[in-house]
């Protein structure tokens, strides 16, 4: 989860290293994640934010880097928006995964 009020970009620095992270604790593997870009509140408080097309680019960049499709969905957990549809994207992963996982097992 990044900030989209931190100008600096540092908190999605910290995402991509996170990702990293996590798949080299993991083997080297790609398990799916979720990019979430949180606190879009703050835009329609006209509070100072990165821009629509940085928040765009943002998952684009990680995606290419990392060579896979990663979901990207802008919430705000103060106002709850699109806190839901994060469960659907989840369960949606998790069935990708556990399908891959089966076909894994079952032909290797």
């Amino acid at each position: 989860m990044y900030d989209v009020s931190d100008m600096t970009k540092k908190s999605y620095e910290d995402v991509r290293k996170w990702v990293h992270e996590l798949w080299k604790q993991n083997g080297d593997r790609k398990i799916p994640v979720v990019l979430l870009g949180n606190k879009i509140d703050l835009r329609q408080a006209r509070l100072p934010t990165l821009t629509l097309q940085d928040c765009r680019d943002i998952p684009r960049e990680l995606s290419q880097e990392c060579g896979i499709e990663i979901p990207h969905i802008e919430i705000s957990a103060l106002g709850k928006e699109n806190c839901m549809k994060i469960i659907d994207i989840v369960m949606e992963l998790a069935k990708l995964e556990l399908s891959r996982y089966s076909y894994e097992q079952n032909y290797k």
